[in-house]
């Protein structure tokens, strides 16, 4: 009899041993491994007592945001510079590494993964530049997706900052 993970386990990274056989699918698990968090961020979480989120960038209103400069074309950016959300609710739903770390995007997550391994173009994310560093506009699960793939850069339209 295989163990089972509870989604509270799996949520907070605290699974001992995922069982990849039984996860029928590979966006399944994919999405085992992603959400897996390793022990030394739940246990500074524990001690702490503050969960480690995405950064945020919430300082500009989201009606500046079309009379900022745009670009026009789709870019490759590294997916080590992408390091926060736009949007206060998606800054709780991913860690830094933008592992998923709320069980309720799981569907979605999946949904995205299934379609990557698949081979689908997916469209590009939305980005916000500040200096060297972006932050995820639209496009959370897909950038989760494709740092769990272990993708270097990630196709994007960028707005940016000055």
């Amino acid at each position: 009899m295989a163990a089972t993970v509870s989604p509270t386990m799996t949520s907070a990274g605290m699974s001992r041993q995922h069982h990849y056989n039984d996860l029928s699918s590979p966006a399944e698990r994919l999405y085992a491994q992603a959400a897996r968090r390793p022990w030394w961020t739940v246990a500074h979480e524990v001690l702490s007592g503050r969960k480690e989120r995405l950064q945020m960038l919430g300082a500009i209103p989201v009606a500046a945001l079309s009379s900022l400069r745009q670009e026009q074309t789709t870019r490759d950016v590294p997916l080590a510079q992408i390091v926060g959300s736009y949007e206060r609710a998606r800054s709780q739903d991913f860690d830094p590494a933008f592992r998923p770390v709320n069980y309720r995007l799981k569907e979605r997550w999946l949904s995205v993964a299934a379609r990557r391994l698949a081979g689908c173009t997916l469209p590009p994310v939305a980005l916000i530049q500040t200096g060297a560093r972006y932050f995820v506009v639209d496009g959370h699960h897909r950038v989760s997706v494709e740092r769990a793939l272990g993708s270097t850069t990630i196709p994007a339209h960028v707005i940016w900052v000055c």
